[in-house]
């Protein structure tokens, strides 16, 4: 028995180191696009507008950025580091969690001459739900849920304020996803899951059109993105603790508009693309069947942000609510 136990204390010794490893390698910058943004805009405004589009490509490659950080947070399931699996044999258990995020934006205020930079706070709500597929497989005899499937998916709205220059609509937001378990939480191991998911971010304004009101427009289109979230976390009486870290492939269409010298001229680029990494970790506290989830997080900026400009990264937060079946 006694040696069962070591045998399965040092498989959960292992895996928490190579988790360790993944979230330090997660914390290196990715690249981003900022200065092609900045280049499409002083072609088609000409040099005499190059500070006005750098300020610009900063501000859009931050706001695209830091919206993502909004709408996909950090752990795909607020609350466990563990799979679902099934309550009794071929009854998959269902999860139904909300969760309301909050991220500060600090970005060059993109319509002064003068340069500056402009904050506020982005928000987004958010539902989903998943389901436990699959209930895995034990790897020792007290470790169970390796190989088991979660499927999950959900919608909300991201808040870009009024009072920051944005208009129209508010961006809508879905995503569906899957996670893979390594590990269920036990007596003596932790829980461990790998997921990925696709998320779409409808489009946003900033500025008008025309430049009547303001020195700049900008429009982000058609933004999606790719993500990965390796989790870990244990149960400590009361409060499940958990830890993770991610990375976010960004794509999308991205218009910048600004007052050359023979009037307002417009950039439209192709696909703009970024890589973002997140580290995050949450407390949770469960009564009988719902949780209720604090989570807090950091996400990576951009690498060729101009010097002295804002560098486009920083903390968000959130708070989450999940009732499991």
């Amino acid at each position: 028995m006694w040696s069962a136990v070591l045998t399965e204390s040092h498989l959960c010794d292992r895996v928490g180191l190579r988790v360790l490893a993944l979230i330090a390698v997660s914390a290196a910058p990715a690249a981003a696009q900022a200065r092609a943004l900045e280049a499409g805009c002083v072609g088609a405004a000409g040099a005499a507008a190059a500070p006005a589009c750098a300020r610009l490509a900063d501000a859009a490659a931050i706001v695209i950025g830091r919206s993502v950080a909004a709408a996909a947070a950090g752990n795909p399931v607020p609350g466990t580091p563990s799979t679902l699996g099934h309550r009794i044999p071929g009854t998959p258990r269902l999860g139904l969690s909300g969760r309301f995020t909050f991220v500060p934006v600090r970005m060059p205020d993109p319509g002064s001459t003068a340069g500056g930079n402009t904050t506020f706070i982005a928000t987004a709500w958010s539902a989903e739900a998943v389901i436990g597929v699959t209930q895995g497989f034990a790897v020792l005899p007290t470790t169970g849920g390796f190989g088991a499937l979660d499927v999950f998916g959900g919608g909300g709205v991201v808040h870009l304020p009024a009072d920051a220059g944005f208009r129209g609509r508010k961006p809508g937001t879905w995503t569906v996803g899957a996670r893979l378990g390594i590990l269920r939480e036990s007596f003596t191991a932790p829980g461990i899951t790998l997921s990925g998911q696709y998320r779409s971010i409808s489009n946003w304004n900033l500025g008008d059109l025309p430049l009547e009101t303001s020195g700049a427009f900008m429009r982000a289109e058609a933004t999606s993105l790719w993500s990965v979230r390796l989790v870990a976390g244990k149960r400590l009486t009361p409060v499940t603790w958990t830890v993770g870290a991610g990375r976010d492939h960004i794509d999308a269409r991205v218009v910048l508009r600004v007052r050359g010298a023979g009037g307002p001229a417009e950039a439209r680029t192709g696909d703009y693309e970024d890589m973002r990494n997140v580290l995050f970790a949450s407390a949770a506290w469960t009564w009988v069947i719902l949780t209720f989830t604090a989570e807090a997080g950091w996400q990576s900026g951009l690498e060729d942000a101009q010097p002295g400009a804002p560098g486009g990264g920083g903390a968000w937060g959130a708070l989450a609510a999940r009732l499991t079946f």
